[in-house]
C-alpha cells in the first residue's frame, strides 16, 4: 500500500514543522525537514525506523535546537537502521562542503544531495 504519513518536528518556534514518511512501492522513505537537537531523539528513530532512504539536513557545526550535525545525521541513521542516507540542505561554502565530503568518505551507505540526483532504491 502506498501512503505519506506526516509527523511534527521542532525547528524554530514561531511556525508548526512536519516531517514526511513516504510508503511507495514496498519502499520506505523519510525526509524528516529541518529539525535540530531541541526535537525528542528517541520519538525521531522511532519515525525514521527501517527506512530505505533518508533525507536529513545537517547543516550546524555542533549540536542546535534548529539543526542537525553530520554525527547526529550518522546516529540517527545508525539507531534507526537506515538503508541509505542523503544529508541535504548543506551550506554552500567550500570548507563547509569539503567537511561534509570528509565525514561521509568511510561511510558507503551516505551521499552528499546533488542537483538532478537520481536514487536507486
Amino acid at each position: 500500500m502506498n501512503f505519506i504519513r506526516t509527523f511534527p518536528v521542532k525547528h524554530v518556534p514561531w511556525f508548526e514543522s512536519v516531517g514526511c514518511r513516504i510508503n511507495v512501492g514496498g519502499k520506505i522513505i523519510v525526509y524528516p525537514g529541518d529539525i535540530g537537537s531541541s526535537h525528542d531523539f528517541d520519538d525521531l528513530v522511532s519515525r525514521v525506523q527501517g527506512a530505505d532512504l533518508l533525507l536529513i539536513e545537517a547543516d550546524a557545526d555542533k549540536p542546535s535546537p534548529n539543526h542537525f550535525t553530520f554525527e547526529q545525521a550518522a546516529e540517527l541513521a545508525q539507531r534507526a537502521n537506515v538503508k541509505q542516507v542523503v544529508i541535504v540542505h548543506i551550506k554552500p561554502i567550500p570548507q563547509w562542503q569539503e567537511r561534509a565530503r570528509e565525514f561521509i568518505k568511510d561511510k558507503p551507505n551516505f551521499r552528499l544531495a546533488e542537483d538532478k540526483m537520481v536514487i536507486e532504491l
